[in-house]
C-alpha cells in the first residue's frame, strides 16, 4: 500500500492532523499493525518511536531542536478514568497519567531524548 499527500508532510500534519492519523492508521492496519500512543505538540524535528509492551505502552522521543519541547503522550486504547502510572525509563520518576485519558505531559529537553512506559 502508497499513501501519499498532496503536500508535505510538515503541512499536513499541521493543517490535516486527524486525516494523517487515519491515513497512518489504515497503513498499519494492511500489515495487521497499529499505533500504540498518540504524540502531541511535536515538530520536523522530532523522531519518534512507540510499541506495545506487556501490560501497556512505551514511547520514546528525540528532539533535534535548540529548545525544549512540550509534548503530550496519549495512550490509544485508554478508556475515560484510566488514569494509570507512566515511568520515566530515563530517570526513574514516576507520574500519574491524566485521570480522562492516561495521557501525560513531559518536556522533551533542547537536543535531548525521553523514553516513558504506562
Amino acid at each position: 500500500m502508497v499513501a501519499s499527500f498532496a503536500m508535505d508532510a510538515a503541512t499536513a500534519a499541521r493543517d490535516l492532523p486527524d486525516v494523517v492519523r487515519d491515513v497512518l492508521d489504515e497503513a498499519l492496519a494492511v500489515s495487521g499493525g497499529k499505533r500504540a500512543v498518540d504524540v502531541l505538540g511535536t515538530t520536523d524535528n522530532v523522531d519518534l518511536a512507540s510499541t506495545f509492551v506487556p501490560g501497556g505502552w512505551r514511547a520514546a522521543g528525540v528532539n533535534h531542536g535548540s529548545a525544549p519541547l512540550e509534548v503530550i503522550i496519549v495512550p490509544l486504547g485508554v478508556g475515560a478514568g484510566a488514569g494509570g502510572a507512566w515511568a520515566d525509563l530515563v530517570t526513574g520518576v514516576r507520574k500519574p497519567g491524566r485521570e480522562a485519558d492516561g495521557a501525560l505531559a513531559v518536556t522533551v529537553p533542547a537536543r535531548g531524548y525521553i523514553c516513558w512506559e504506562y
